[in-house]
């Protein structure tokens, strides 16, 4: 319904409704926020000069396009997105839905249809799921794909980031091509920063690499796997599985290099405490090298 909505904004402006709704309001305030509406504050001005906008709420992904006009139209001074940290409640509402997601069996527990009939998808979480899904930063303070991106597209980052689809959700029950995926509108970007992947090696995984530059040559374990073009700052390729070391490098219009990011895969496992002997103390699951394993890359499991 969202995605609709979205659709239709502009068509809404155009019947001057959202403006005869508002104008009482936003003639009392100093600035006025707009929902969901990344066209409005253009529509608006040539309206109302005098006002000054901001963008209330918005898409995560959409910061590729607030944020150029917020350079560039004097009357719009600010972006805030939904959501900033993600939050426990509206459970699993920016969830992406894939068809066949590891370990867990739900396509055989709950089904393959959600509320939209033909689209083959599965919950990408199961009860209890708490979490609502869309933040930049997760529950556990950690950057998202999402922020990486925001990152990036505000100059924010200058070197290159790396992003891998989740591998035990794209491929399931041993299947060895990608199942579908239903992307949900508040969460512009699923990928995580992982490289270790057990159990799927030589099945193609869908590494994304946010980047300010042109083009974007990726390589695993010091073999070049290709060079891709940056579009609306991201670079795609389809990599077969390997363990070991994967790197990016972004480059500019005259081939200079901008940046490089790296992501190494985990090793054995080990769980090592860190903190101090007071209460409570914080554990990270590692990997001997120290690498964090992705959240259920063991399809076994």
């Amino acid at each position: 319904m969202l995605t609709a909505i979205d659709r239709l904004m502009p068509a809404a402006l155009v019947t001057g409704i959202i403006d005869r709704q508002t104008n009482a309001v936003f003639d009392e305030v100093d600035v006025a926020g707009l929902n969901y509406c990344r066209q409005g504050p253009e529509w608006f001005h040539r309206r109302h000069p005098e006002r000054v906008f901001c963008a209330s709420e918005t898409y995560p992904q959409e910061i590729a396009d607030t944020w150029p006009d917020i350079w560039h139209l004097p009357y719009l001074i600010g972006d805030f997105v939904w959501t900033g940290w993600d939050y426990i409640g509206e459970a699993s509402v920016s969830a992406w839905a894939y068809s066949n997601p590891e370990p867990y069996g739900w396509m055989r527990e709950y089904g393959n249809r959600m509320a939209i009939r033909g689209h083959r998808t599965g919950p990408y979480r199961r009860y209890p799921g708490l979490l609502g899904g869309s933040g930049l930063i997760d529950i556990t303070g950690e950057l998202t794909g999402q922020m990486l991106y925001r990152q990036i597209v505000t100059g924010a980052r200058r070197r290159p980031a790396i992003t891998v689809r989740p591998m035990q959700l794209l491929y399931g029950d041993g299947a060895t091509h990608t199942g579908r995926a239903s992307r949900f509108i508040e969460r512009g970007h699923d990928g995580v920063a992982s490289w270790s992947w057990a159990g799927y090696e030589g099945r193609d995984a869908i590494v994304q690499v946010f980047s300010g530059g042109k083009t974007v040559q990726l390589t695993l374990n010091r073999e070049v796997v290709g060079t891709a073009p940056v579009r609306r700052c991201m670079a795609e390729f389809h990599v077969p599985f390997e363990p070991g070391e994967l790197t990016a490098v972004a480059y500019d219009a005259a081939d200079c290099e901008l940046g490089r990011d790296t992501l190494t895969s985990a090793g054995p496992e080990t769980s090592s405490p860190h903190g101090s002997s007071a209460c409570p103390i914080r554990i990270r699951k590692t990997m001997r090298a120290g690498t964090a394993p992705s959240c259920g890359s063991n399809p076994s499991r």
